[in-house]
């Protein structure tokens, strides 16, 4: 495509159209290298856009997405699900809580009733007989 624009201008150039009399000179040269330039910073952001979509899909940590490889979305995701894989913890570290187990405690009796003098006098003792 850039063959049919620059055929253009040279034509336009030729026939004296000002618009074109810089085709082929210093500014379209500048021109040209800062297109490189910024088609060259497109495909890198592609790049890295395709690689942090595979590892949302796969479920890692967008911290870890520069570390896969591939050059087609395929290729990242196969890498992304190996990589999800080395990640994941092989065992989960607590299944589930243990229960509370609460008994009544060495001098318990079948009495409920809560006595002030006697916790009074049980902790006293305590104290003084550790």
């Amino acid at each position: 495509m850039s063959d049919v624009v620059g055929d253009h201008a040279e034509k336009k150039a030729r026939e004296g159209d000002e618009r074109y009399a810089d085709y082929g000179g210093p500014v379209a040269a500048q021109l040209r290298a800062e297109l490189a330039d910024v088609q060259s910073e497109l495909s890198t952001f592609r790049a890295k856009l395709a690689r942090y979509e595979a590892a949302e899909k796969a479920g890692i940590p967008l911290a870890h997405a520069d570390r896969l490889k591939g050059e087609t979305p395929e290729d990242l995701a196969a890498d992304a699900a190996q990589l999800a894989q080395a990640l994941a913890p092989a065992r989960p570290l607590v299944k589930s809580r243990p229960k509370p187990s609460v008994g009544a405690g060495a001098d318990a009796s079948g009495d409920t009733q809560l006595d002030p003098m006697r916790l009074a006098t049980a902790v006293i003792h305590r104290f003084k007989n550790p």
